[in-house]
């Protein structure tokens, strides 16, 4: 009876995993990409239940043990090094560490009155939070992964699901090209500029995932060409007759596969198009190495098959757009992505011991850039450069030691391993691999947790079809007379069989490690949900903003306790301040108490401090601030915040603009004249031309309000 329990609760179990990893692989890339704060915490409660499944399933039935790798150690070591970022230290350790952020710090709670003895390292340590929870979900899912795959059947069924899901992006993405719309799933308006394809928010994020989802694909065609003794001609002599089972499979596979590929073509992205090919060069060299020719026959057959797709859908776009090209060859300096690489390496040298912190460059990045545009930008369209300047010289080294580990032995495993079925799968999944470290190095397809946590599970997918082993197995005739290998689900990892003692006493005390594991979620979804609950306060206190009127009343009760729900679940989320901060303000001038009035003001200064400590290297915070203080008549501090907005925007003449104007709004004429100089100045140093119609248009303004010239 307590081995039929265990069986029953280990197939439970099992089931809840896949289910778990099943729903993150298809919400993923279905919401946006999962870019948003609310699809974030989604991902990451899928991800954990996932893990906690597979930890019950270790304490249990002792059997799990295969997620215990060196790659989650690496990732565990990347895990340790984003969580000290946010957590606040004595100044003379941040010092040591990171002068700089201390620089940082320091200036900002100098401007807002504070002096406190302590600091992060991140320079916006709620952004950093949130790397962390993304960063703990992948190492969820992929341990999950890990423990779930026993056998090729699981690595089998994952895969299945990742070209259906890739199917049904590519899909969608070329039927709402070809309708015309500009709207995801015809509805969802992007807020800014763009190129949406699919449900993601960006053509080049679509395109990574896509080639993703083609080599995995690809894997299953090399795994089932490889069992069938990989003779093409017999396989499309089985299509012809219909005599084999497997036959409408493999056609409706290699019919996915062709269709994601066309996608990335029809996405005209042109690193995702690259980056495809040279993948899929390195597969046939891996082929050709392993002399497999029938298998590359495959792949040939699904090339033809692609470009058919495409040839159907149309050439004339594809090669327009490769065509730019020739012109970013002849000025590389067009493009600015270059420029931008330059400037997050001067970042990371500003902060090279621990960098500015995860998940910062979107706030970091305005102190160091050079390109003659205000546009804002969350990655400098290189990932490496990316993770060099968050987190300096010990991230860009963890992230090249867990790329050196998962090649190694994926493409060891794939010249090595003697089980045709898994090498198949490990040459394909070579590209797998290829397709997003080649696309990262011009773009910053990792940065869409939708991506993101479909290549952990790839990862871990390839990891195990390395390193699993049949502890038995069944023969049965294919048709065509070829044998094929049958491995049971129960498997051992090489270098595992002596943990049999080790696996039974842990499965003694399961029931309690399974609590401690099931409290241990919990407490983690909860942790999780917390982007979730500040977007909706966010939400909440934009709505009450639109709503507003002299009649409102209440609005101070409403921003206590929008305070304290901040103070339990973001307390250092600088955009939730600003906008209580622009409620408090507006709700003062609407307020037809003056004493309510001014008690709104002056928490709305309050609040604008709050977020310019937050986020220091924000100069909107500093801005607002400023602003709010020219309404109270002090033009003494809106001065500092002034001088403070030009050191955090060194090169931007639409600062200069926007200063002069809040000061010609308050008819400071000496201060607002100053900075349209800086701003006329700026544009004719670092040639901005795109800046000199706001500039002239200030100029034209001032004249009219102060009048001369």
């Amino acid at each position: 009876m307590r081995g039929f329990e265990g069986k029953a609760a280990d197939k439970s179990l099992d089931r809840v995993a896949f289910a778990a990893i099943a729903a993150a692989l298809a919400f993923g890339p279905l919401a946006y990409g999962s870019v948003e704060p609310w699809a974030t915490s989604v991902l990451a409660v899928l991800a954990y239940t996932a893990l906690a499944a597979a930890l019950v399933r270790l304490a249990w039935t002792g059997k799990g043990v295969g997620m215990l790798t060196p790659v989650l150690g690496v990732g565990l070591l990347s895990m340790v090094l984003v969580a000290v970022q946010t957590v606040a230290l004595p100044a003379g350790v941040v010092g040591v560490l990171s002068p700089r952020a201390v620089e940082i710090h320091r200036e900002a709670a100098s401007a807002v009155g504070s002096n406190p003895d302590a600091f992060t390292l991140s320079v916006y340590p709620h952004a950093t939070a949130g790397a962390l929870l993304r960063l703990s979900a992948y190492l969820a899912l992929f341990g999950a992964v890990c423990a779930y795959v026993r056998s090729r059947r699981e690595i089998r069924r994952l895969a299945g699901l990742i070209l259906a899901v890739g199917f049904g992006v590519g899909l969608l993405g070329i039927i709402q090209n070809l309708s015309g719309t500009r709207k995801i799933y015809w509805w969802r308006e992007l807020t800014r500029g763009g190129s949406p394809f699919g449900p993601f928010v960006s053509r080049n994020q679509f395109a990574a995932y896509a080639g993703l989802c083609v080599f995995v694909g690809l894997g299953l065609v090399l795994a089932r060409a490889a069992v069938g003794g990989g003779s093409l001609r017999r396989w499309l002599r089985a299509v012809r007759r219909g005599a084999s089972e497997k036959a409408p499979q493999n056609f409706m596979i290699v019919f996915a596969c062709a269709l994601v590929a066309a996608s990335v073509f029809w996405s005209l992205s042109r690193a995702g198009i690259i980056s495809m090919l040279l993948a899929g060069a390195v597969v046939l060299l891996v082929l050709g190495v392993r002399r497999s020719r029938g298998r590359r026959l495959h792949i040939a057959a699904l090339a033809v098959f692609a470009l058919g797709w495409v040839t159907y859908l149309g050439w004339e776009p594809v090669f327009s757009r490769l065509a730019t090209l020739e012109d970013i060859a002849r000025q590389p300096q067009a493009t600015y992505r270059w420029q931008m690489v330059g400037d997050a390496l001067r970042m990371g040298r500003d902060f090279p011991a621990v960098g500015t912190g995860a998940g910062t460059f979107l706030s970091a990045y305005p102190l160091y850039r050079t390109l003659p545009t205000r546009s804002v930008a969350y990655n400098p369209h290189n990932e490496y450069a990316g993770v060099f300047a968050e987190t300096g010289v010990p991230g860009l080294l963890i992230l090249l030691a867990a790329l050196g580990l998962v090649y190694g032995v994926v493409l060891g495993a794939a010249f090595r391993r003697r089980n045709p079925w898994m090498r198949g799968f490990l040459a394909g999944g070579v590209g797998a691999l290829l397709a997003p470290t080649l696309h990262s190095i011009v773009d910053f397809p990792m940065r869409s947790p939708g991506i993101a946590a479909t290549v952990a599970v790839v990862v871990a997918m390839l990891w195990r079809a390395a390193r699993v082993e049949s502890n038995g197995s069944r023969r049965h005739k294919h048709e065509g007379g070829a044998e094929e290998e049958e491995t049971r689900s129960e498997v051992l990892l090489v270098g595992d069989t002596g943990r049999r003692s080790g696996r039974e006493g842990m499965a003694g005390s399961g029931p309690v490690i399974a609590l401690v594991v099931v409290v241990t979620w919990l407490a983690g979804s909860y942790v999780a949900l917390n982007p979730l609950r500040g977007e909706l306060l966010l939400r909440q206190v934009h709505r009450a903003r639109e709503a507003l009127n002299p009649g409102n009343r209440g609005v101070a009760r409403f921003l206590d306790a929008a305070e304290r729900s901040a103070e339990r679940h973001s307390p250092a989320d600088a955009a939730l301040y600003s906008e209580m901060a622009s409620l408090a303000w507006e709700a003062a001038e609407a307020s037809e108490d003056p004493l309510e009035g001014i008690g709104l003001a002056e928490r709305a200064v309050r609040l604008r401090r709050r977020a310019v400590t937050a986020e220091p290297l924000n100069a909107a915070h500093s801005y607002n601030l400023l602003v709010d203080l020219l309404g109270f008549g002090r033009v003494d501090l809106a001065a500092e915040h002034a001088e403070r907005v030009a050191r955090l925007l060194p090169r931007d003449p639409w600062a200069r603009v926007h200063l002069s104007e809040a000061f010609r709004a308050y008819a400071q004429e000496e201060e607002s004249a100053r900075w349209l100089a800086e701003a006329e100045r700026l544009v004719a140093l670092y040639e901005v031309p795109r800046a000199r119609p706001a500039v002239e248009d200030a100029r034209e303004r001032f004249s009219r309000t102060f009048g001369g010239e």
